[in-house]
């Protein structure tokens, strides 16, 4: 019985233990997403709005903990197509070849998971997502680099700007050892909402500068 008594003393301390390194973790996951947030707060307050730039500069910073690749896309005039805008693989080699070899256009937004995404608000999540209907839909010029994976994490997350979808986010997970935990849509949802802000001051830039061109051309037309 003592024996026993000893047995079950030793597996409820091996159990806390578990449960405190588990908790350690969570919470080192949660601040290192904070402070991520915060940077990317922080590139956008010194950002100039004036392009695609930013927006590469907000990928790279959130694709080591997001996934293995992460896209993102706008929507075009009438939001019948998505425009890449950027894209990063967290691996620097990969990422390298990806951008020499890659030229992402412009596709229809046709039903499937972006169309679902935005139609909802909501992240479309699957965990283990076929890589070529994945390339079909979202991203077609990179399918050399999805075809080598038997399935990869998916999540798509919208993009809102003032309660209208402007874009979505695109996070895939390769399935090897050094790939970080499957995607968290959560996550992914907040840095969303930052990439809207950071889209809504593109709007703000462009209109401002049409709203400037428009005003010397009428200025000039006075002076005539």
């Amino acid at each position: 019985a003592a024996r026993i008594g000893q047995l079950g003393t030793v597996a409820r301390d091996v159990t806390d233990q578990h449960r405190a390194e588990q908790a350690e973790q969570q919470l080192q996951a949660t601040t290192r997403r904070s402070e991520l947030l915060e940077r990317v707060s922080q590139e956008l307050v010194r950002s100039e709005p004036s392009g695609p730039a930013v927006f590469d500069r907000i990928v790279r910073l959130i694709t080591p903990e997001l996934g293995d690749l992460c896209v993102l896309h706008v929507l075009g005039d009438g939001a019948r197509d998505l425009l890449p805008v950027t894209f990063c693989h967290r691996d620097a080699e990969t990422d390298g070849r990806l951008h020499r070899t890659v030229r992402p256009a412009p596709r229809p937004l046709v039903s499937g998971l972006a169309r679902r995404a935005l139609d909802t608000g909501s992240s479309q999540v699957l965990p283990g997502a076929d890589p070529l209907a994945v390339a079909a839909e979202l991203l077609p010029e990179m399918e050399p680099y999805l075809a080598r994976f038997p399935e990869v994490g998916l999540v798509v997350t919208p993009i809102v700007l003032a309660e209208k979808p402007v874009g979505l986010l695109t996070i895939v997970r390769e399935p090897s050892p050094g790939s970080p935990a499957p995607p968290d849509a959560s996550f992914a949802e907040e840095v969303a909402t930052r990439a809207g802000i950071a889209i809504g001051q593109v709007h703000l830039f462009n209109e401002l500068q049409s709203e400037l061109r428009e005003r010397g051309r009428l200025e000039e037309a006075l002076d005539d």
